[in-house]
């Protein structure tokens, strides 16, 4: 009898991945490529459903050509990827148009008649609130800008809810990804009264039955399998919210514990018990965990490693990382006076603006570019450390992962900011070692959550002098960002 084999897929906002691995961890082929996003207007992110259908199936062709055996002996597959978003098919299951991503902020002038309602029947029934990029207000700028689309609206998906659908045909979506997106995350019920008061109460039929993430959705149909050469009827999980994923693919397994993934996003989490869950913060969100009975209290600021990129782009073009590090350790911490705000993209943790923009403060003809690209790197710590003030205290051990955590530099500005020890593991693609954990449960493999992943993990312990200087600044950061609060506003007017 052939050792059973499991097929982890991670749909990224940049990237689609997927790997076969086996029960014992070990990563036997992991197969990558690009998922184009389009902004054909500021604050617009937009995906081809249909082409990363497509590349996911070029995905599973690579896997079969580059590991037969292993993929002969596939046993259960499952899929996380992005949350929020709208991801909206019609009755015949076809695409409504392109997928509106979780960081498309075009519905942030849209006003909502009964928000301060919708926001109280959300704290009183433990719901998530509803911000820009969320399926809600997605779907409420659809019906007022695109009638027709809106129309043709049978169902409302998020992306691995698609990927599922094409997988198998079955129109579900899973706890992880439910909790975000008005339902009581205690019930496990949606809300339907949140549509009513925005005026959408056809939203509830579009919903889809809503599962935990190792419920077992189906098996690969037929049309699936000639297309990604899968075997007809392979199980496939509902799945997880790759944030979800990752936290149980790091070893987030112990209420205390807490993560943060640097990569496009910044999600910070800590997992706590029910008891733990305070809808009356609003702060951040309470979302469904894959581990049964635990949630995670999520602070997920919109710039995380992507505001490096964008400087470095700007700053040091062509420029490797090694060379950009030696240039920041001449930098001491404080970028010698540069102060630096990430919100490139808005922001909606641990405060709601999506007029909020970036910027450099404190610029003389004295500062280097080193400067201003030190002081980027310390306002996505100083970022972190604002949401970690927001969530409940990490008792246990703070894990890092994303692409940002690659960097050893940055990694121990994360610790020196915390002034916590923080662990990055050695596997990288905890997205789909966290996925495969909940595959294995799901067919029945296992019932321990645990995962098994390549590699130990490293740790990084904060500087004491650097901590004391970084929350010395912390406050200045802060009061800046409440300053230029009015100016973002006349920004976004025009003014």
């Amino acid at each position: 009898m052939k050792k059973p084999v499991f097929l982890g897929v991670d749909a990224g906002t940049t990237k689609i991945k997927a790997a076969l691995v086996d029960a014992a961890g070990e990563t036997l082929s992991l197969v990558s490529r690009d998922a184009q996003v389009f902004k054909p207007q500021e604050g617009w992110c937009e995906m081809d459903m249909a082409d990363l259908w497509v590349q996911l199936c070029r995905i599973t062709a690579q896997l079969k050509e580059e590991a037969p055996e292993a993929f002969e002996a596939v046993a259960g597959i499952g899929i996380t990827a992005q949350g929020d978003g709208l991801w909206a098919i019609d009755q015949a299951g076809e695409p409504v148009g392109r997928a509106m991503l979780w960081n498309d902020t075009r519905a942030k002038d849209l006003v909502l008649p009964h928000k301060a309602e919708i926001d109280r029947y959300l704290v009183e029934h433990h719901g998530t609130p509803v911000v820009v990029g969320s399926m809600p207000t997605s779907l409420a700028w659809t019906k007022a800008n695109r009638p027709e689309d809106y129309r043709r609206i049978a169902t409302v998906f998020h992306c691995k809810d698609w990927l599922n659908f094409k997988l198998t045909g079955i129109r579900a979506t899973d706890y992880t990804d439910g909790s975000n997106e008005a339902m009581d995350v205690f019930t496990k019920e949606y809300l339907p009264q949140v549509f009513d008061l925005m005026g959408l109460p056809e939203v509830s039929a579009m919903r889809t039955p809503a599962y935990p993430s190792t419920h077992v959705l189906g098996g690969v149909s037929g049309e699936a399998a000639k297309a990604t050469g899968l075997k007809e009827g392979t199980p496939v999980i509902v799945g997880a919210m790759d944030v979800t994923a990752v936290s149980l693919g790091v070893g987030v397994t112990r209420p205390g514990d807490g993560c943060s993934i640097v990569g496009t996003t910044l999600s910070n989490q800590v997992l706590i018990p029910q008891e733990q869950v305070d809808h009356r913060d609003t702060t951040g969100s309470s979302l469904c965990s894959i581990l049964p009975g635990c949630f995670i209290r999520q602070m997920a600021a919109l710039s995380g490693s992507s505001t490096i990129d964008w400087a470095r782009s700007i700053l040091v073009p062509g420029m490797d990382f090694a060379q950009i590090e030696e240039g920041l350790r001449q930098v001491p911490v404080g970028s010698n006076g540069v102060l630096y705000h990430p919100y490139i993209y808005g922001e909606r943790t641990p405060f709601r603006n999506p007029d909020a923009c970036g910027g450099f403060y404190g610029l003389t003809a004295r500062h280097t570019r080193f400067d201003l690209l030190r002081g980027v790197y310390e306002g996505l710590i100083l970022s972190m450390m604002d949401c970690y003030r927001h969530l409940p205290d990490t008792d246990g051990k703070v894990f890092l992962s994303g692409g940002g955590s690659q960097s050893d530099m940055l990694c121990q500005m994360i610790a020196d900011g915390l002034g916590k020890e923080v662990s990055r593991p050695a596997a990288r693609e905890l997205g789909i070692y966290g996925i495969v954990s909940a595959v294995k449960v799901g067919i029945g493999y296992t019932d321990d959550y645990r995962p098994v992943m390549e590699g130990g993990y490293q740790a990084f312990r904060p500087n004491e002098e650097n901590h004391r200087k970084m929350e010395a600044l912390y406050p200045t950061f802060v009061e800046l960002r409440e300053s230029m609060t009015p100016y973002w506003a006349k920004r976004a007017r025009g003014l």
